[in-house]
């Protein structure tokens, strides 16, 4: 028995910045099974946040950047 929903944590952005989870909807059918994202795009925003503080973290040394998320 597959659950409908799962939550995963795939490479979306930067290798180097931590990934969100986020839940996908698996579909089957036939012997084929598809993927598909079912957090309405939520993911995005806690990507664009964790970018925001990975560069902040390594450009920090200089004194005039101003990361926008």
């Amino acid at each position: 028995n597959v659950k409908a929903i799962v939550r995963l944590r795939p490479y979306r952005t930067f290798t180097e910045v931590e990934q969100p989870e986020s839940d996908f909807l698996i579909r089957l059918k036939d012997g084929a099974a598809a993927l598909f994202e079912a957090d309405g795009g939520a993911w995005k925003k806690k990507a664009k946040f964790n970018i925001a503080e990975y560069l902040k973290s390594q450009l920090g040394e200089f004194d005039k950047i101003t990361v926008a998320e």
